[in-house]
């Protein structure tokens, strides 16, 4: 299914739903990274796309935005602990499909 702000405003407002959404996410991620995949291909776009469109539910997020928290995976190390204690090289991996996905918004 393809995420949309209309399908996800049921998610607003519920921590317990966005939080377990977004760790689908983050799984879905590392099974894509682990299976070879690039960060710029279109799974992981549409990946970064359903992260964007699910905190967009909770804050204003554009794609802009949406890089800005990406920066924070591989820096703050709340983040980077997390991801990278799932899989090495997952918050860069994150990072870099939400940075692809931006350049793919921009041209459209």
């Amino acid at each position: 299914m393809k995420l949309t702000r209309t399908n996800l405003d049921g998610a607003r407002g519920d921590a317990t739903e966005v939080a377990s959404a977004l760790a689908e996410i983050v799984a879905d991620f590392a099974e894509l990274m682990e299976a070879g995949a690039r960060s710029d291909d279109e799974k992981a776009a549409e990946l970064a796309e359903r992260s964007r469109l699910l905190l967009d539910t909770v804050f204003p997020c554009s794609p802009h935005t949406h890089v800005r928290i990406a920066e924070m995976y591989e820096t703050d190390p709340r983040f980077l602990g997390r991801f990278e204690g799932r899989a090495d090289g997952l918050a860069s991996f994150i990072a870099d499909a939400i940075r692809a996905n931006r350049e793919v918004s921009e041209r459209e």
